[in-house]
């Protein structure tokens, strides 16, 4: 499964192609909303994403952007038919889906979608925000952690804690920058790390 980004003749669109093994095109998904629609590098905030996830079901998950806000897709994975589209929007401003994973509870026995990415507030600072929503597309919980900035990954471990990855800007220079937040979204830590002065340096 490949997903990215092609220029249409209204703007950016995404588009989620499925290979077997050998080699063949199996199908091909393409989400126009109308507006701009992507999953790579933004031009505005140097994004790059862990864009697409399987669950256990195959059915293909992808994150991205649409018109400023978060989108996710869902997909069947014979198909390729579009299942659901899922956005967010924070504050009204620009919010990016940058990357997602797919963890089974092992208390519940559910899987659980979790996608992460930039938001960005009225006075354009960035911060990363993560949701947690199941299979059906219901939101579960929504944190914002105001240390980071600009995601580049996210991992659940097996009690459900969630680490997120990316950057940080500090004194002109770019820092990694890794939170946990709890099973329950609760604020664990925020940890940064910098190669050397004056170097930018990106955690993925």
């Amino acid at each position: 499964y490949v997903t990215g980004s092609g220029e249409g003749p209204g703007g950016n669109d995404i588009i989620t192609v499925k290979y077997s093994s050998g080699g063949t095109q199996q199908w091909v998904s393409i989400f126009d909303s109308g507006n701009d629609d992507k999953t790579w590098k933004s031009n505005s905030y140097n994004v790059s994403s862990k864009a697409i996830a399987l669950d256990a079901n195959s059915d293909v998950y992808v994150v991205g952007s649409s018109n400023g806000n978060y989108v996710t897709l869902k997909y069947d994975h014979i198909s390729g038919t579009q299942i659901r589209a899922t956005t967010y929007d924070r504050l009204g401003f620009n919010d990016e889906g940058t990357a997602i994973t797919i963890k089974l509870d092992v208390f519940s026995g559910k899987e659980y979608v979790y996608v992460t990415g930039l938001s960005t507030n009225a006075s354009f600072t960035l911060a990363y925000a993560t949701l947690k929503y199941d299979t059906a597309g219901n939101v579960k919980w929504t944190r914002i952690n105001a240390g980071g900035q600009i995601p580049e990954a996210i991992a659940v471990d097996n009690t459900g804690n969630v680490y997120i990855t990316g950057q940080q800007f500090s004194t002109g220079t770019a820092v990694f920058c890794t939170v946990k937040n709890d099973s329950a979204a609760v604020f664990k830590w925020t940890r940064t790390y910098s190669y050397g002065a004056g170097s930018n340096n990106t955690a993925y």
